[in-house]
Formats: C-alpha cells, structure tokens, sequence
C-alpha cells in the first residue's frame, strides 16, 4: 500500500444514524472470563524427616551423595552448587496451604492438634529439574500412605489445604535446580536457565539419567519412625550448626509454626 493509499485509509469516516461505532463496538464486545489466580501457597503440611534418632544417619547418607555428585566422574555427572537441599529442609510434603492471616494459621494449628492418629489408622529424567526419594513401607502392611491419605483429606475438608486432585505422592526432595543461584552450569546440563514468559526465569534442567541409575536403590535413612506431622512456613532459613554436632549441621530449615507427636 502507498502513501496515499495509507492516508485514505486512516480518514475517520461519519458514522451513520442508528449505527454502532466502532468504539461501542469494543465497549459491547463480551469480555474474556479472567482466570482466577491461584492463592498465594504459604504453608505445607508434612512429616518431618530429620529427628535426634534419625540426623547422623540422614546427614552421613546425603553427605556421601552430595561429595559424590560434587564432581563430575563416570558414573554420574556434577550436580551444581546449591541444588542438594540441606538436611534440615528434608520431609514428606503431605499438601500446601495459603493461610495469609494469622487467623488461618490458627486454625490450621487447631485442627493438627485435634488430629488422633489412632483414628486416622483405624481406617522424563533426561530434563529434571527436581530430584527426591520416594519412602518404602518396611513393615509390609502399608500403613504410612493410608495415614497420609487420612491426615490430608481432614484439611482438604476443612477447607484449609489448597486441592490437588493428583494422587498424593509421598517424597522427599533431595535436588531442586530452582535453588541454584545464578543459574549456574551443570557438567552435562542444559546450562544457564533463562527467561521464561513474563519475565520469569526458566528452570534450569539436568539430565539425570545416569544419576537415578546409580541411586536407585540408596538407602536414605533406615527404620525411620514416624513421631510428629508439623504445619511449615515456606521458605527455609539458614541455621546455624549445633554445637559439637558433627558435619556440616542442618544448613537450612523450615520454620515449624504447629507440630503433634503421633
């Protein structure tokens, strides 16, 4: 189109009588449904991992894997700085909660602490991103998923934990790339994450497929006993290590703002 062509174009025409102008037109026009936005997740449910009974045998095992994947070697490549999770953030995630106010928490709070456990028992790994243990029943009657099942469906009916119609999952995350700082390059990696849509970063991947072989069948922790469920804030906080305690300590965790002994 030429110039001029343009300029015959662009003339604003009279709008006949009775006629819709193009403006009432896009007023009138049916808007799109907005997409409700997802509540802000604050909290989590879940049983804690790492008690005095069972730390030096979680710490000696997850700080074998972590010297082992430091480097890269031929049986599994380097894992980057930062994406081993410290001990002190291990669990079992039974669901999340968003519970901005004070007072949700406190009724969150309430219903674990009316929870009986007795009652609750009588009834693609070449781009990871996210790497955990799965727990194994030991006992063979298959009692801990149930109890889960049991101890997320009270707060699913209380309206307190945000639905996921997924099956629950029981795991304990031991890598996550989205806490590497800097996006910082693995051996084999896809390297450096990038911007997602809207500004947001990607998540960095890695392709684990020989990391899972070799780690198939790690033992974690061994005869662990489950003795508390807890409600965490999200986000872990640096700890500081205990005094006289061997290794490198906790190194993070999550703050625990309700707990009951099972």
């Amino acid at each position: 189109m030429d110039h001029k062509g343009k300029e015959a174009v662009t003339q604003q025409a009279p709008t006949p009588t009775g006629n819709v102008s193009a403006d009432e037109n896009e007023s009138n026009a049916p808007t799109p449904k907005a997409i409700p936005k997802r509540p802000p997740l604050t909290h989590f449910l879940c049983i804690p991992l790492v008690t005095p009974a069972s730390r030096p045998e979680l710490s000696a095992s997850l700080g074998s894997f972590r010297r082992e994947v430091s480097e890269a070697n031929e049986r599994c490549f380097r894992v980057p700085d930062g994406a081993v999770r410290p001990l002190g953030t291990l669990h079992l995630t039974l669901g999340v909660m968003s519970l901005p106010e004070v007072e949700r928490v406190e009724e969150a709070a309430a219903v674990l602490r009316g929870l009986k456990a007795g009652d609750i028992l009588a009834e693609k790994a070449s781009e990871a991103t996210v790497l955990y243990a799965p727990p194994a029943d030991g006992d063979g009657r298959g009692v801990l998923q149930p109890f889960c099942e049991r101890l997320r469906a009270e707060f699913l009916a209380a309206g307190l934990m945000v639905e996921d119609r997924r099956p629950l999952k029981l795991h304990a995350t031991i890598v996550n790339t989205i806490y590497v700082r800097g996006g910082e390059r693995g051996a084999k990696g896809k390297g450096k994450g990038g911007k997602g849509g809207k500004g947001r970063r990607k998540a960095m991947t890695l392709d684990a497929s020989n990391l899972l072989d070799r780690y198939e069948d790690y033992v974690w922790l061994e005869r662990f006993a489950v003795d508390r469920v807890a409600i965490c804030k999200m986000g872990a906080k640096e700890v500081e290590p205990v005094e006289g305690e061997e290794g490198d300590g906790d190194g993070a965790a999550y703050e625990v703002v309700a707990e009951v002994e099972i």
